[in-house]
Order: C-alpha cells, then sequence, then structure tokens
C-alpha cells in the first residue's frame, strides 16, 4: 500500500522541488499539493505531510501524529521552528536549502514513523527540565541549543559528552557543541542501550569504543575509534557491563 502524502507549503519553488523528490519514490502517492490554506480539506487523507514551517493547522493533526497514525515532516529555511516541530511529534526537520540525501532521510524517518517501529508520544514543553537539551522521540534524535543556533542530531552521530563547569561538551560527527546542561540531564535524553556512564563526567557511545585496557588502580583506559583516550573508572564499571553484556 503506498503512502498517501500531502505537499502543503506557501512556497511554490520548495513545494516544486519536493514534489520531485517525491515522485522518484515509488512507495509514495501524493493525494495534494497546495498553499497551507487549501490543505484542510485534504488534510485527512494524508498519512504523510510535508509542511513548510510553521503549519498552521497542525492541530487538526496532531492526534494521528501522536497515535503514530501520519507522520510529519516540516521544512523551514531556518531552525527557528524547530523545537515546536518535535514537540508536536515531528518526524524530522529540514533546513533549506537542503540536499537529495537529507530529504531522503527525512522520509527514511517518516517511513519509521508510519510502520511503528518507533512509536513516538509528543514531547511537552513542560515535562522537559532543561529546555537546552530535549530528546526528539524514541528514535534517537536529541535536540539541542548551541551557539545561538538549535541542533538536530541522532544519538548514533554524538561519540561522548564531558560535564564543562555549567555546560556539557558534545562530541559528534560534525564536531563539538557546548550546551548549557547538566551530564545527567543529557544522560536521559540518550539510548539506554548505547550510551554509558564511565566517569562522574564523562558519558560514551559504545558504539564507537575500540578498546579498553586494564590499569593498575583498577580502571580502564578507553580509545575510541578517533583515537581519544578516555578513562572507564571502576565505580561505573558494573553499568558498563552491563550495557556491553560482558565481563571486563
Amino acid at each position: 500500500m503506498k503512502i498517501r502524502t500531502l505537499l502543503t507549503n506557501n512556497d511554490p519553488t520548495t513545494r516544486a522541488r519536493i514534489r520531485s523528490l517525491l515522485d522518484g519514490e515509488p512507495d509514495i502517492a501524493v493525494v495534494g499539493d497546495c498553499t497551507s490554506d487549501e490543505c484542510v480539506s485534504i488534510i485527512d487523507e494524508a498519512t504523510l505531510i510535508c509542511a513548510g514551517a510553521p503549519m498552521p493547522h497542525v492541530g487538526d493533526v496532531l492526534p494521528r501524529i501522536t497515535s503514530g497514525v501520519a507522520a510529519l515532516i516540516f521544512t523551514a529555511d531556518s531552525e527557528r521552528y524547530a523545537v515546536h516541530a518535535f514537540e508536536v511529534g515531528a518526524a524530522d526537520y529540514v533546513v533549506e536549502p537542503f540536499t537529495d540525501e537529507r530529504f531522503a532521510l527525512a522520509l527514511t524517518r517518516a517511513r519509521t514513523r508510519l510502520s511503528g517501529a518507533q512509536p513516538s508520544p509528543s514531547l511537552s514543553p513542560t515535562g522537559v527540565s532543561d529546555p537546552s537539551v530535549r530528546s526528539r522521540d524514541s528514535s534517537g534524535m536529541v535536540v539541542f541549543k548551541s551557539s545561538g543556533r538549535v541542533h538536530l542530531l541522532h544519538d548514533t552521530e554524538i561519540h561522548w559528552c564531558e560535564a564543562v563547569g555549567n555546560y556539557v561538551r558534545i562530541h559528534a560527527d560534525a564536531g563539538p557543541y557546548l550546551v548549557r546542561s547538566t551530564l545527567a540531564h543529557l544522560e536521559k535524553q540518550l539510548h539506554a542501550a548505547r550510551f554509558v556512564r564511565v566517569h562522574r563526567s564523562t558519558i560514551v557511545n559504545v558504539g564507537v569504543i575500540r578498546e579498553l585496557r586494564a590499569t593498575n588502580n583498577g580502571d580502564y583506559t578507553m580509545t575510541l575509534r578517533d583515537n581519544t583516550a578516555l578513562t572507564l573508572s571502576r565505580g561505573y564499571r558494573d553499568a558498563f557491563e552491563r550495557v556491553i553484556g560482558h565481563l571486563l
């Protein structure tokens, strides 16, 4: 069965670009290509909605988004509406200009949402104690503010995180980000099967660890794939062993 898709955006150039990308997807059937005001009459016919942010009529589809019956991809010319987009349960938020590959990734995330493999409840602004870092959904996306911008990362892009005073430095594929938050709060946003506290000031993605070497004091020296050296303190050894499923 094809995914009934509504394309709604007030910018005709953006609509044309996205339409050309959707036309190349064999499992996509476009049921509407219209402005935001025109979408009201057909919004209930779609299970995937590609909308320009902000979407005035997002409330009309919220119950279906939060229940997993529909998926929403936002596109926008800046990060300004990103936090709001994920608060209403968007599958992705794509900043223009974007590549074909970036939009293809957004479609993959929407398909995953619609398949039911990653149910995603809506995020409530009052349900997150620290607004600088927000878990996007159960698929492992994290949204955070750094240097005046809103950044969107899948947690597989994150290598490790360290506490730096009142901040956390997130080391990721695209480089380090300094976020005003606590390590304890960030830890709650990360996938527990991938990330583990290895020191009171360090969290590591176990998928980027290359090797461990025991030291004379009961700690371990941990080497990551990029040759970063970190310490696995003996006080965190039990938790680490539970995550990797192996005794050291």
